[in-house]
């Protein structure tokens, strides 16, 4: 069992998994930390470190061959890459370590409004330091959003021109990013949140595609927006509540109405469970629902 180096805690539960290795617990020890960690036995393994950029690169440009080969429709075998990838440039990464890190990438690439590699499914929880460097080699391959970006700008021009004051001007970007998408009839993000939501408005239950929206939480600011954990699928009359400060959620996951429209035809949506995923990585983040709730509620 190699010793974790990067945290005092990892470091923690090492020790005692090491001392409990002959026992049944031990060994449960050494596969959580295993899994959880990417600690291992191997000799000279710094798994459980921090990547470095350099190993960043050389993962997204593989990851990038297999995309271009899948798109290309050629026959490639993934287990074959992460194997050369190990034994060339990335000599102290486990294979699982390398399997998990390509599924990052695909979570970037998803929200830079790309395919996926088939067989590495999003993964989430990609750090703020490693996402800038994902995207940032992979704008270097030509997975960039200029086009949606400008796009964006374009329309906040217009809507600025609109006046729109208090809690909608602090969402500017968001209503000019739902324009944009709209009109290119296509996001990823909402394919996303589809699935996650299993095709239902999370307040409504509305299960019909055609009026499902993505909507983020906390308003879109680049790709690093487009993830699960912030978002919302909701039918388009209920996004429009949320958007405009007018629906927010409680920290017990209820809704409630601003007091403007409790008297409406609206309040029936006062009070509602939000239906959540059961995958923990998929459930909406709490603190930027709080922040969405206070802000909007500062407002009424």
């Amino acid at each position: 069992l190699k010793r974790p180096t990067a945290n005092p805690i990892h470091h923690s539960i090492w020790s005692i998994g090491f001392m409990l290795k002959p026992m049944r617990l031990g060994r449960w020890i050494h596969h959580f930390c295993l899994f959880r960690w990417g600690v291992v036995g191997e000799p000279g393994s710094s798994a459980g470190t921090l990547w470095t950029e350099e190993e960043i690169v050389a993962s997204v440009d593989a990851w990038v061959q297999m995309y271009k080969m899948q798109s290309a429709g050629m026959e490639f075998v993934k287990a074959d890459i992460v194997r050369s990838l190990r034994a060339e440039r990335l000599g102290n990464r486990t294979r699982s370590s390398v399997e998990r890190r390509f599924m990052n990438i695909s979570a970037v690439s998803l929200a830079l409004e790309h395919e996926i590699v088939s067989g590495f499914q999003p993964l989430g929880n990609v750090g703020k330091t490693n996402w800038e460097r994902i995207q940032s080699r992979l704008e270097f391959h030509g997975f960039g959003i200029d086009e949606i970006e400008a796009s964006i700008s374009a329309e906040m021009m217009i809507l600025e021109q609109a006046g729109l004051d208090g809690f909608e001007a602090s969402r500017i970007r968001e209503r000019a990013w739902q324009q944009v998408t709209q009109r290119r009839g296509q996001s990823k993000f909402r394919d996303l949140l589809l699935d996650a939501y299993q095709c239902r408005c999370a307040v409504t239950r509305t299960n019909v595609p055609s009026v499902l929206e993505a909507a983020h939480i906390e308003p879109y600011s680049g790709a690093a927006s487009n993830v699960v954990s912030n978002g919302l699928l909701l039918d388009r009359n209920t996004h429009a509540l949320f958007d405009r400060g007018l629906l927010v959620v409680l920290p017990d996951l209820t809704t409630r109405l601003a007091p403007s429209v409790q008297d409406s035809s609206l309040s029936l949506h006062d009070g509602r469970r939000l239906w959540v995923p059961d995958d923990k990585s998929l459930k909406p983040d709490l603190r930027l629902l709080e922040n969405h709730r206070q802000a909007a509620m500062s407002a009424w």
